[in-house]
């Protein structure tokens, strides 16, 4: 339990290294010529690609301190049989259809996201931006909510229930907007029984950065969210619960047998 406590501080102090280090770069003329640092330049949204450099930094130390401290699984990545590889991608392909369905579902409801629309429709106009979106910040969740604290839990002797629901609600908390945790709390669910049935990150990571390659390609074609938006409700909302149900379905299938 320590461990796993000490993971989750160490990643909610990279997020505020990455708002530190982004406000210093964003000052950076006015500490260079010994003036005082404008506090407000923090929420300044017209240098995203600053956002971008400090994410990544934030990212690049939490990995390497984890891994100095002994706190990841080497090696994290386990490689999948040849007679295994259709029921991996059977796993994979049930995971998404789950994260299109919950998107539906959630869609006519206009939960607040904190804001993080926007933003990421600024981090996305660079390639860097796009790489943090897809990949960045799915690898250092993994790591951390998953091979991080739902495996030092399992050390620690709780059951594989106990340990995905906390991984999974403190994955979701730290979205920090009702409308994300609405998702990823029942998806960090989901990466928690990926992570148990193969004790490493070979479903459960490529499963999450297609999730977010998703939302990604709906940023940056407008048109697939207008098509979606303009979707009567009855029709999204079935849809959605379809998604789902044949999802979770599949899923429970492929983890029983």
């Amino acid at each position: 339990m320590r461990k796993s406590i000490i993971i989750f501080l160490l990643f909610l102090f990279s997020q505020l290294l990455a708002g530190f280090s982004t406000l210093m770069m964003k000052n950076w003329d006015n500490i260079a010529a010994g003036r005082s640092i404008d506090w407000l330049r923090a929420a300044d949204p017209t240098v995203p690609q600053v956002l971008v450099v400090g994410l990544w930094i934030s990212y690049l130390l939490l990995f390497v301190c984890l891994w100095l401290l002994r706190l990841t699984n080497s090696p994290m990545m386990g490689n999948l049989k040849r007679g295994s590889r259709l029921r991996s991608f059977g796993f994979i392909g049930s995971f998404l259809l789950v994260c299109v369905g919950l998107s539906l579902l959630i869609t006519p409801l206009g939960l607040d996201d904190g804001g993080m629309t926007d933003q990421a429709l600024q981090i996305k106009e660079y390639w860097g931006g796009v790489l943090l979106l897809c990949i960045g910040g799915p690898a250092i969740e993994e790591v951390v909510f998953r091979d991080g604290i739902l495996r030092h839990l399992r050390t620690r002797g709780l059951s594989a229930w106990a340990a995905i629901l906390i991984s999974a609600a403190t994955f979701a908390v730290v979205h920090g907007n009702l409308s994300q945790f609405v998702t990823a709390f029942p998806l960090g669910i989901l990466l928690g029984f990926l992570y148990v049935r193969t004790g490493d990150l070979r479903l459960c990571l490529p499963a999450h950065i297609l999730n977010n390659t998703i939302a990604v390609m709906g940023l940056l074609f407008p048109k697939i969210d207008d098509f979606i938006e303009q979707m009567p409700l009855l029709l999204m909302l079935a849809a959605g619960g379809l998604l789902t149900a044949l999802g979770v379905g599949y899923f429970v299938k492929l983890y029983r047998s």
